[in-house]
């Protein structure tokens, strides 16, 4: 009967669209219970203490010095990604958990999109689906004060992008090193 439900129709053939949904279905289902959790260790300092990050306002501080969070590292980036949050929504944990969980998943996308350059569709899901669920990102997904990890990635990745593609010309070019700026 063509109404029967197969397995075999959700891989076969593999479109991008599928692979895509099933990367997002994956990484929902793998790491969707950590948007519930609440702020833990250098969290709290970043975050709830962080007075800093606490106003837009202080943009021009994020640049200025080392890392006015903690004192140990210069990431201006995460420093206005967290305050962008925090201007948003305050300091309600979810809010700081999902876009992470976002990111990393958009991640996994870049990777099978790059991976697919090379490789068929399938070896492509396979191994972006190895680097969604590896166990050495739960730190980088599941810690908000990790966060700089998850946009150096994407940053990274958008850059890779955009050198696979091999169109070079003077705008395209200031969006590698821009992108790569970034994921310093």
């Amino acid at each position: 009967e063509p109404d029967d439900f197969s397995f075999k129709k959700l891989f076969v053939p593999l479109t991008t669209f599928k692979a895509i949904h099933i990367i997002v279905i994956v990484g929902v289902i793998v790491f969707g219970n950590m948007l519930f959790n609440g702020f833990v260790w250098d969290d709290i300092i970043q975050i709830v203490n962080g007075d800093i990050i606490h106003s837009f306002w202080n943009f021009p501080l994020f640049f200025s010095q080392d890392d006015i969070l903690t004192g140990s590292f210069y990431r201006p980036v995460q420093i206005v990604y967290l305050s962008l949050i925090y201007t948003f929504f305050g300091p309600t944990p979810f809010f700081f958990h999902f876009p992470q969980l976002v990111l990393h998943i958009i991640n996994a996308i870049l990777l099978f999109q790059i991976f697919g350059k090379k490789l068929n569709k399938h070896i492509s899901l396979l191994l972006s689906l190895a680097f969604l669920v590896h166990p050495m990102n739960v730190e980088s997904i599941s810690y908000i004060s990790a966060s700089s990890e998850v946009l150096c990635v994407f940053f990274g990745l958008l850059a890779l992008i955009l050198v696979i593609n091999k169109k070079f010309s003077y705008p395209y070019s200031l969006f590698i090193y821009l992108f790569l700026l970034l994921s310093i």
